[in-house]
């Protein structure tokens, strides 16, 4: 056997003893001086799960720029987890679905499309959640990860905590403010219709999402208009 694919073999070993500090080791001096690109992507991968998030998040990058490979796909679906985790839910979208791109045939492709559902539902995408869960169960029927959605209460930020909303209109009149609504909600969105008082004079506004940080309520806009939904601007709840 390869002298380096040994090494790398005995770093993944010590890794399920439970010796994560000796197979850090091996695997580091693996990368340094391998050029077989899938087994450095496999150390890579390796790497990523016994670092901290900044580190993990070099790691799983460098495997997936080594291309194509079953370890680049497992990287990035855990760097796709870790930005869902971290709040970055359009960041941690953009990764699934090149990840789809890329990897049609994956063995991964469920937990995929279930992690794509999760994001959907959170950001209010009720109709496109939908659509990934009858994918998923069109994929697999007795999937595990269909049976996980039905156990699982995924919650939407709370109205009562959300500091921000995307305000895609505002009117005096109720029925042009209700004809918006029902235009974005076709494309997929949550909408509703907010009144308001200002000195006497009633506006109707639209209001779309709730979020609790400014910078997922302007990615949820950047999304809306990619979708072929004009204006819109972010504003205080």
């Amino acid at each position: 056997m390869n002298l380096l694919i040994f090494i790398t073999l005995k770093g993944i070993t010590l890794f399920y003893d439970g010796a994560f500090k000796k197979a850090e080791k091996e695997l580091k001096s693996f990368v340094k001086v391998s050029k077989n690109k899938e087994k450095k992507a496999q150390a890579y991968l390796y790497l990523g799960h016994l670092s901290n998030a900044q580190d993990a998040t070099l790691y799983y990058t460098k495997s997936i720029r080594l291309g194509k490979s079953p370890y680049a796909d497992s990287a990035m679906l855990e760097l796709a987890k870790m930005n869902y985790a971290f709040g970055f839910y359009y960041k941690a979208l953009t990764i699934l679905k090149e990840e789809r791109s890329i990897y049609p045939t994956s063995s991964l492709k469920e937990e995929v499309l279930f992690w794509i559902y999760h994001i959907y539902i959170i950001t209010g995408e009720d109709k496109a959640a939908q659509i990934v869960h009858d994918k998923l169960k069109l994929l697999n029927p007795t999937s595990k990860y269909i049976s996980y959605l039905s156990k699982l209460e995924i919650k939407k930020t709370p109205l009562n905590n959300a500091l921000y909303t995307i305000q895609l209109g505002s009117f005096r009149n109720k029925n042009n403010a209700l004809k918006l609504a029902n235009s974005v909600k076709k494309k997929g969105f949550d909408a509703n219709v907010k009144e308001v008082n200002i000195q006497g004079v009633i506006f109707y506004r639209v209001w779309s999402g709730a979020f609790s940080t400014l910078k997922d309520a302007k990615l949820a806009l950047e999304n809306m208009h990619k979708k072929g939904i004009a204006g819109g601007r972010v504003v205080k709840r």
